[in-house]
């Protein structure tokens, strides 16, 4: 087993630079897998402006908690170090965040020292391409207060046409607002993110979009800003399956479904233009 150890924050940007000269396959080789790799950070805290620009470019409100996302973004450069890794064996870049799962145990304070534990789970191969998963668990005081699942994918070519879509049959409409052209590079800013996909029509056009696409985990913080009411509470957990690229610029709207007897609902964020489902999710929000 590999493992990794940080007592800083790796940079994201370098990171990202890397991944330009990458020269990994984008799908893993017959008969190979991902060797065990772990990482480990050992404790970061959040600026208080860089999550008030957070906040802003997701329309979250102030507290003095840290959003329910930001961990994400703390722990992003751990990520990015991961999957350049020698261990991890595909391509950085022309990766699909397929699903992600975060789940709140104890709130954290916007000035909490968090660290972090990282697992990379072993890909596996399906005829859409190799899946893999990134479990991510945030420590603060010692204890386990934040986890999250990514899964993500490395497709496979495409072959023959995908069956039509399903019509969907949505709850009523609680929010609808506009995708600026520019989120993409204004998410970069507060994120780090700079994968290319994200920033210009130009840039994502290699990677088979007509235009940049907004980033899957803005999509989900700009839902959370309309399905929570209050600060994070523990329980809390927020469920997203990314279905469609949302291409640049555009209007979408948020379906929400009313709670079941566990307060859980189901979400879903749609273009306005098509109908295009471009996250199916789940939210519950916990409880101090």
């Amino acid at each position: 087993m590999t493992r990794l150890s940080f007592s800083s924050p790796p940079s994201l940007g370098a990171a990202y630079l890397r991944a330009l000269l990458d020269r990994r396959p984008r799908r893993l080789p017959p008969g190979s897998g991902v060797a065990a790799l772990d990482a480990e950070l050992g404790g970061v805290t959040a600026h208080a402006a860089d999550v008030s620009a957070y906040r802003r470019v997701c329309s979250l409100p102030d507290d003095d908690r840290l959003p329910l996302t930001y961990p994400h973004i703390m722990a992003g450069g751990l990520h990015m170090h991961m999957l350049l890794h020698p261990a991890f064996p595909v391509k950085v870049l022309g990766l699909v965040h397929l699903a992600n799962d975060i789940e709140l145990l104890r709130p954290i304070p916007q000035d909490a020292r968090v660290a972090f534990e990282c697992r990379l789970q072993t890909g596996r191969s399906k005829p859409r391409g190799d899946e893999f998963q990134l479990i991510t668990e945030g420590l603060w005081q010692g204890e386990l207060a934040w986890r999250e699942t990514m899964r993500f994918l490395a497709p496979a070519p495409r072959s023959g046409r995908r069956a039509p879509r399903e019509s969907l049959e949505l709850p009523a409409a609680v929010a609808e607002w506009s995708v600026p052209a520019d989120i993409g590079r204004r998410y970069a800013r507060v994120s780090g993110d700079w994968n290319p996909i994200h920033l210009a029509r130009l840039l994502a056009r290699p990677f088979g979009f007509p235009s940049a696409i907004a980033h899957g985990m803005w999509s989900l913080a700009s839902c959370l800003a309309h399905l929570a009411t209050g600060s994070p509470q523990a329980g809390a957990r927020l469920e997203a399956r990314f279905l469609k690229p949302l291409l640049l610029p555009g209007e979408v709207r948020l379906h929400v479904a009313h709670p079941d007897a566990a307060g859980a609902c189901d979400f879903w964020l749609v273009s306005t233009r098509d109908a295009t489902p471009h996250i199916k999710g789940s939210w519950q929000a916990g409880s101090d």
